[in-house]
């Protein structure tokens, strides 16, 4: 018996469970379904265990499969007086079976209930749905890759969401495919309807700094002498090691999910565990946009065009400090995982993929809302170099729980309350993990300048033996749940004083952002102007001359096929707009991934 879910019901009292167990003869895993009666009055009473997903009594062309890691919720339902129950279930098999490439498509089970039902004990009626996409990625498996993590929600529009990222890659030669990776999957009438597919890229452009008076890049590939600088186009964030994180509904319809975002340098790049950094993906459903936002580090504010970049914490597009002895400029590192080690834990690739966690709260009417992950730097520092990191060997044993706060839907994050047994009395001598926040935050005291106070519940593992390999080789005595409650300060969001007149300066926007093949410039002048709109590169070279000579006043629209004066195309990369006139300017940064 593994990985319970659930699901309080609000609406009728109940809470709800799905796990998956052997709860028959066969040698297969069943998901089940169970209810409590009164969780609050008379807590402990439970239904019996209904299995939901029975293989091989699956659903026409799902006989061989066996869904596990189930996710379980509910929401309205179509028919009067009555609630819907969804559990979600992945698929553990490849289409090859063993020893085949899992895919993890999914299958979704949904049954109307309401409090009358469940305490008569009658059965539900479960009706089911599959993701087509899903179901074409785990059929082709074996001749290319493509595998889901995702996360599951239910609206209250009858709309329900499967929203994650996919690795794609060619089996046999383990390329990666340059594919757009970050995926939701939209039904509606309540799981009924048609399923509908939208990606995104989630690359995030970065660049090789250069330093003028070294008169060398930070990264270069190849051995000497043939070493070759790595080419801006190579260097790049992208989502990764990111399998477990929730999918927030925030109160206008629009879905959030955090991950985590790695560092790529070069085409021999390796994965470095400490050039991780902690993002969210945000989905709106009605005009079907996505937008990738900062949450730590951040550079300017999360929603900006600025990107925080290790050497780059400022996202100006250039080194904060590179000592003339070093070879490479200083760089800012965290490790956003539960525990540090890497080398004794089943692999570094292993270990991130069941040590990272993060999660979303709040996202309601107010704003509010809350991020939290756990980070193992400072154990990871004195565990692997003690004479070069004293200053952490305090943290030998124990990680940090961060916490980013956001009063506006995440448009802003702020820098993270972080937490531990070190610097928290209330936590000394516990080793927490596994931190899960509670689903809402509690407004405290009235809203005041200072900003809003919110209390959030959290529970967590005192670990015991901290650091067990995988699979879990604990003695009996693992440790113990415990149970904390967080008041916290949400901060306020500054906004422009009405009474300070704005300033007549040029505009300069451009879109899309990311483009692929165009680029369109909308550029607005205060007033008639003699100007110039040039593209540029990092280093500050000219590339293309858009436009020299007079523009009138009010706005007019450009357009940049991505290639230079000569006719060439620009590789994908981060290029610099600008508008100037007269005395005027304005720069927009832009990112360009073919």
């Amino acid at each position: 018996m593994g990985y319970a879910s659930l699901a309080w019901d609000q609406s009728t009292g109940k809470a709800l469970y799905a796990w998956h167990e052997s709860h028959d003869a066969d040698n297969q895993l069943e998901v089940v379904f169970m209810h409590e009666h009164d969780p609050v009055s008379f807590p402990g009473i439970y239904s019996d265990r209904i299995p939901v997903f029975d293989p091989p009594s699956l659903p026409a062309g799902h006989e061989n499969d066996e869904f596990v890691w189930p996710s379980i919720k509910t929401g309205p339902s179509p028919n009067p007086g009555m609630r819907r129950v969804y559990i979600l279930g992945r698929n553990r098999l490849a289409a090859g079976g063993v020893g085949g490439n899992v895919s993890e498509n999914v299958l979704i089970g949904y049954a109307d209930f309401n409090a009358a039902l469940l305490d008569a004990l009658q059965p539900l009626n479960w009706s089911y749905t599959t993701i087509p996409v899903l179901d074409a990625w785990h059929a082709e498996a074996d001749t290319f890759v493509r595998r889901m993590c995702g996360s599951f929600a239910v609206g209250d529009d009858g709309r329900i969401y499967y929203a994650g990222y996919h690795s794609a890659y060619d089996p046999n030669t383990y390329e990666a495919s340059d594919e757009p990776d970050l995926d939701v999957f939209v039904c509606d009438n309540y799981g009924a309807g048609t399923w509908q597919h939208y990606s995104h890229s989630s690359r995030i452009p970065s660049y090789n700094p250069w330093n003028s008076w070294l008169m060398r890049h930070a990264f270069y590939q190849g051995e000497p002498p043939n070493q070759t600088a790595v080419p801006d186009d190579e260097i790049y964030y992208s989502i990764g090691s990111s399998g477990h994180f929730n999918l927030l509904i925030d109160a206008d319809g629009v879905l959030h999910f955090p991950g985590l975002w790695f560092l790529t340098i070069g085409e021999d790049s390796y994965l470095n565990p400490d050039l991780f950094t902690v993002k969210e993906v945000v989905f709106d459903p009605d005009t079907q946009q996505f937008a990738i936002r900062e949450v730590f580090p951040v550079a300017g504010t999360s929603s900006d065009d600025l990107w925080w970049m290790p050497w780059d914490t400022d996202g100006n597009l250039n080194y904060d400090n590179w000592p003339l002895s070093q070879e490479q400029p200083d760089m800012r590192f965290q490790f956003p995982f539960s525990h540090w080690d890497t080398e004794h834990m089943a692999g570094t690739m292993m270990m991130m993929f069941a040590y990272n966690y993060l999660r979303l709260t709040g996202g309601g009417a107010d704003g509010s809302m809350a991020c939290l992950w756990q980070d193992s730097y400072k154990a990871r520092m004195y565990n692997l170099h003690p004479a070069d990191s004293l200053q952490y060997a305090a943290y030998e044993d124990d990680p940090e729980i961060f916490l980013a706060l956001s009063s506006d839907q995440g448009a802003h994050w702020s820098e993270p309350a972080v937490l531990s047994g070190v610097t928290n009395p209330e936590l000394a001598g516990m080793t927490p993990m596994w931190v899960y926040p509670s689903d809402a935050l509690l407004p405290l005291a009235t809203p005041g300048p200072t900003g809003d106070w919110k209390r959030l519940w959290l529970m967590f593992l005192d670990d015991h033996n901290w650091g067990a390999a995988l699979p879990p080789s604990h003695e009996i005595d693992w440790g113990n749940v415990m149970y904390m409650a967080l008041d916290l300060q949400f901060p306020t969001v500054s906004s422009p004083s009405e009474e300070i007149p704005p300033v007549a300066a040029p505009g300069l926007q451009a879109f899309p952002n990311p483009f692929a093949a165009d680029c369109f410039l909308d550029v607005s002048l205060p007033a008639k102007s003699s100007a110039s709109v040039t593209v540029y590169n990092l280093r500050g070279q000219a590339l293309r001359h858009l436009h020299e000579g007079l523009l009138p006043a009010g706005e007019v629209r450009f357009s940049w096929d991505g290639r230079d004066d000569q006719g060439r195309e620009v590789p994908s990369g981060l290029y610099l707009l600008r508008l100037d006139a007269g005395s005027l300017s304005a720069t927009r940064r832009v990112a360009r991934i073919k």
